[in-house]
């Protein structure tokens, strides 16, 4: 089993929010191993950390007549 710190900084990594760190740096331990091991088991520490997209100025807004022309792009 891992130490408490790492648990605790592996479970701060999943979500990118300082709110989110800060709530893992005040739990208790017995809640840090629980998460841990809900996380272990979900596979929420294999998965991809969630990455806002950047919004593309490539495209255009639709208008009405778009959408009575079937979009024709």
């Amino acid at each position: 089993m891992p130490r408490l710190e790492t648990m605790r900084s592996k479970i701060a990594a999943v979500y990118n929010s300082p709110k989110w760190l800060e709530r893992v740096a005040i739990m208790p331990d017995s809640q840090v191993i629980a998460i841990y091991h809900s996380f272990e088991r979900s596979g929420r520490f294999d998965k991809p950390k969630k990455t806002l997209r950047k919004k593309s100025n490539s495209g255009r807004q639709l208008t009405i007549f778009d959408f009575m022309e079937g979009d024709k792009r």
